[in-house]
């Protein structure tokens, strides 16, 4: 894979449709570039921010995360979160990843979305898939050691005045409503988790994330199309703070509001699941030795992606896309 490509190339097809238009004069070159670090660190402008052939490994996990220093905390932290997602289906951990990190992404994802690329790209830096796995990690603890962090792997941008800001996060649903719970130590714990990190503040005016609490959800209701109707809590959250949801809970992302919205609701979310429970794209779990290179992640956002959003057939983003996943 090259590492570079030459500079009188990266000022033009900064966009989508650049990059479309690219395709049917070069295809060649364009397939080139959009697998060169360089044309995305170019994209991202954000020098905190990195794009390696190969992934440089996930590096100390003090550097991404303020977990409680002694051993003893920490299980407390653990035990206590692991009690609220029993008996709510969703916990909060406030101020878990460091706000220099969480604003570093943020930028990147802020850089794409102006230039017309959906945050999904964001996946393609090296610190995301880091930050995930170190998260990953203290869900696992959390939840039971055999969940294991799913190369499903996603990211938001709730601002319709960036070219590829969406004006609403995503409506009602449930992740995985068939994935059903295990017990740990007398606790009903699911076998699908859905983890979702603000890298900006998120509040009723951009669009916070709603969740319907286990104790409003029943049986009955899991044989019903999942509505915003239903009696809900709000989960406004400050940059850092890792939210937590079942498989089965029903959530959903709320409207950007552009008379109070102080700026975008940018967050990264991806999947845990038990090992009996399959990826449903086939997608093997995420080892500290395994983190995908960029070939891999360059497929996963062409795979990942259409699943929240598919592209209009013909369109710029559509012919990316085939270019990125080999005409998937």
């Amino acid at each position: 894979m090259p590492d570079a490509i030459s500079p009188c190339l990266l000022p033009w097809p900064r966009t989508p449709a650049g990059v479309a238009e690219w395709v049917a004069l070069e295809p060649h070159a364009a397939r080139q570039a959009v697998r060169s670090p360089a044309f995305w660190r170019a994209l991202l402008d954000e020098p905190a921010l990195h794009v390696s052939p190969r992934h440089p490994g996930a590096g100390p996990v003090e550097a991404w995360l303020t977990e409680p220093a002694s051993a003893h905390d920490r299980s407390l932290r653990h035990d206590e979160a692991r009690a609220h997602m029993a008996a709510q289906g969703h916990l909060g951990w406030p101020g878990l990843v460091r706000a220099e990190r969480c604003a570093a992404l943020a930028r990147g994802v802020i850089s794409l979305c102006r230039q017309g690329w959906d945050a999904a790209f964001i996946a393609l830096c090296d610190e995301v898939w880091a930050l995930s796995l170190h998260l990953s990690q203290v869900m696992s603890r959390v939840l039971e050691p055999s969940m294991m962090f799913r190369r499903e792997l996603f990211a938001f941008c709730v601002d319709p005045s960036l070219a590829a800001g969406r004006p609403r996060g995503v409506p009602a649903h449930r992740d995985r409503p068939d994935s059903g719970f295990g017990r740990v130590d007398g606790l009903a714990l699911p076998r699908h988790c859905t983890c979702w990190l603000a890298l900006t503040e998120a509040n009723d005016a951009n669009g916070c994330m709603s969740v319907v609490p286990a104790a409003a959800d029943d049986a009955e209701a899991l044989a019903m199309p999942p509505t915003e109707s239903r009696p809900r809590r709000a989960l406004p959250a400050q940059p850092g703070t890792l939210l937590a949801w079942s498989g089965q809970a029903i959530h959903w992302g709320g409207r950007y509001d552009p008379a109070r919205a102080q700026g975008p609701r940018i967050a990264l979310a991806f999947s845990m699941t038990h090992a009996a429970v399959p990826s449903l794209a086939g997608l093997a779990p995420v080892e500290a030795d395994s983190l995908p290179v960029l070939d891999e992640r360059l497929s996963l956002v062409a795979t990942l992606l259409p699943w929240l959003q598919p592209p209009a057939p013909g369109s710029a983003m559509d012919v990316v896309l085939r270019l990125l996943g080999g005409d998937r």
